[in-house]
């Protein structure tokens, strides 16, 4: 009997990407960035590299919480784990032309990046915490990153 072609085992697929469906949390997101890319009153490609960088990174945030919440069967595990390494490389990718062009502004943005992901993993998912960390993400990214778009000229 001849194996079937559709078996799971035969190939290996990409599974769905893991993205925030959060209207609210996007705009939190790309507000800062748009706000420091207007009063720069320019757009380079700097921009848009670091658009790219903290547009992996945000989107890190949603397997990684996937995982810490450990709901799930061993395939959410896998899809999570896989677009976790997806959106991390493409972060670390595209930070490095950044680095060697002298803009060391994006380690302070990483740093607050990690301190939200960490307060994501080490804050309780309940609804008061849920809004602390929240604001920790909102408020550590939205200055540094909207100062940081103004100044990569």
């Amino acid at each position: 009997m001849a194996a079937n072609s559709n078996s799971p085992r035969n190939h290996m697929s990409i599974p769905a990407p893991i993205v925030n469906k959060e209207h609210g949390a996007w705009a939190m997101y790309l507000t800062p960035m748009a706000v420091g890319i207007v009063i720069g009153n320019v757009v380079t490609w700097n921009h848009l590299l670091l658009l790219i960088v903290a547009t992996a990174f945000f989107l890190l945030s949603v397997p990684v919480r996937e995982l810490a919440l450990r709901k799930g069967t061993a395939d959410t595990v896998r899809t999570a784990s896989w677009w976790i390494a997806v959106y991390g490389t493409i972060g670390i990718m595209f930070t490095i032309p950044l680095l060697t062009q002298g803009h060391w502004g994006v380690l302070p943005i990483g740093l607050c990046a990690a301190v939200s992901i960490l307060a994501i993993l080490l804050i309780p998912r309940t609804k008061r915490t849920s809004r602390l960390s929240n604001v920790l993400a909102v408020s550590g990214l939205s200055a540094e990153t909207s100062h940081f778009a103004k100044s990569i000229l």
